[in-house]
């Protein structure tokens, strides 16, 4: 029973930090030390859950190929194989749930709330090794907001349109690619 309850913690904890870090992730605006103090503890709650959701399984298995060393080769095959996918299935399954949950956040905030104003480019970020990004800023209720997008199709010094969230001013596409994208699903 203690091994079931194990398992559960951990699933509650990496459920609990996908909440806090989307809740995070929505509310990037506000910024501040509790925005700070959210990200972290939704960062400690996925690895720890994920920790123990793979503790019990993993330790088995480890028992189980060292009982049978040298008996039967399929065996510690099977058992080292479970271990190397087993493993890393919690992290990379909480990577890929906030992956898809920010981006429908993001798609709905612009479908629901989108503004759409002509910028400046004003200067571009060059990576190293990464992709490269076009920086401008806009005004929203008296305030300016800095964006940065992909070097899509623009350049320094173009005029174009983005269209941004009137709630979360931080979620940003470029017009255009976003009429695109809206073809293609209707399609």
């Amino acid at each position: 029973m203690r091994i079931f309850t194990t398992i559960i913690a951990g699933i509650a904890l990496v459920i609990l930090g996908e909440m806090l870090a989307f809740y995070v992730y929505s509310r990037y605006t506000q910024g501040g030390l509790i925005n700070g103090f959210l990200g972290i503890s939704a960062f400690l709650a996925i690895v720890i859950g994920a920790l123990l959701f793979i503790r019990y399984p993993v330790h088995y298995a480890d028992i189980i190929r060292i009982k049978y060393r040298g008996k039967n080769e399929l065996i510690k095959f099977i058992m080292g194989t479970f271990i190397f996918i087993f493993t890393p299935t919690p992290f990379i399954l909480a990577v890929v749930a906030f992956y898809h949950f920010t981006g429908k956040y993001h798609d709905e905030q612009l479908d629901k709330f989108g503004v759409v104003k002509k910028v400046l480019i004003e200067k571009e970020i060059i990576g190293r090794n990464s992709r490269h990004d076009l920086c401008f800023s806009f005004n929203h209720e008296g305030k300016t907001w800095g964006g940065m997008l992909d070097n899509w199709v623009y350049h320094v010094g173009d005029s174009v349109e983005i269209i941004y969230s009137s709630q979360n001013p931080n979620e940003t596409e470029w017009y255009r690619k976003y009429l695109e994208e809206i073809k293609e699903t209707q399609r």
